[in-house]
């Protein structure tokens, strides 16, 4: 059994990817009951949840639990289904931690708690993408540009998403996913890596160039805040590039919910059972994190 933590993406997400996508049976606490009905595409689901009355019996009754909170409240939820004698399966949300160092003390304390985990780096379940990338990886000199108009932008909300030292802002919060796909890929260092805002504590766009020994150069710009809506993986002599408006439409999930992550969630958690080899591959994700913060500079975005 799985219960949730988290009343936003961790139930109009997950909560459909474990029901439908994976037909894991769900415990739920009953404070999170007033959400799922208040909401049509959720309602649905209250018959198909077991029902407890609180965290505490939920981490009892379940053998996985998904986090979906902030950045700085994952750690302190860690800690506490693990008090309370939890020896299973954490699926936990990107970025592990506010920062590389915090993500390390995590993943440390992770190691050493007779827990396994898997983190959420979507790019890494979008097979499409990761195709193309290992079909060029020693031949192209490849770029990904990613422009879109985040939530957070788009209606004004002053949340912890915005800021880089709450482990918001472009690369914390959405950058962490190339960063992930990079370093699965073989790219092992950073050449530049540029962030851009209005001001540093609430970066926007950010540019960079990753290095292998064994491939050509990869060029990344994320624009968090652009009045486009695209993703391109693009490369001289390149026979198929990868051209949307989404990442997430290469999936090409019909389903019953509305959320575009669909499956890459319901990927995420099947491939869940490859514990072992997620284990050093997020070391290897949060060295490449350490190197491109490290490498980082601030120019302020003017407008227009």
């Amino acid at each position: 059994m799985v219960t949730v933590f988290g009343s936003g993406f961790g139930l109009y997400g997950y909560l459909p990817a474990l029901i439908n996508g994976v037909h894991e049976q769900v415990c739920l606490p009953r404070k999170y009951l007033k959400v799922l009905r208040s909401r049509d595409d959720l309602s649905y689901l209250e018959e198909k949840i077991f029902w407890v009355e609180d965290e505490i019996e939920a981490i009892q009754y379940s053998n996985k639990v998904v986090i979906s909170v902030n950045p700085r409240k994952q750690f302190e939820l860690i800690r506490r289904c693990v008090s309370k004698g939890f020896k299973g399966h954490f699926f936990l949300e990107k970025p592990l931690a506010e920062s590389p160092p915090e993500a390390i003390k995590l993943l440390n304390f992770l190691n050493e708690s007779d827990v396994a985990f898997s983190i959420g780096y979507s790019f890494l379940y979008i097979d499409e993408l990761k195709a193309s990338i290992s079909n060029n990886y020693d031949s192209k000199q490849l770029s990904l540009n990613w422009e879109f108009m985040a939530h957070h932008f788009a209606k004004n909300l002053s949340n912890w998403k915005r800021l880089n030292a709450e482990g918001g802002g472009v690369l914390r919060f959405y950058g962490i996913h190339v960063i992930a796909l990079l370093a699965e890929s073989g790219y092992s260092d950073v050449v530049s890596s540029i962030l851009m805002g209005e001001c540093e504590e609430e970066p926007s766009r950010w540019e960079a160039v990753f290095t292998s020994s064994n491939a050509e150069d990869f060029h990344v710009i994320v624009d968090s805040r652009s009045k486009n809506s695209s993703f391109t993986l693009t490369g001289k002599g390149m026979i198929k590039p990868i051209i949307a408006t989404d990442p997430f439409e290469l999936n090409n999930s019909q389903t019953e919910t509305s959320d575009k992550r669909f499956t890459s969630l319901v990927n995420f958690i099947r491939y869940s059972e490859s514990y072992d080899v997620q284990k050093t591959l997020y070391k290897k994700i949060n060295q490449m994190w350490h190197i491109v913060e490290s490498s980082s500079a601030f120019k302020v975005l003017k407008e227009g």
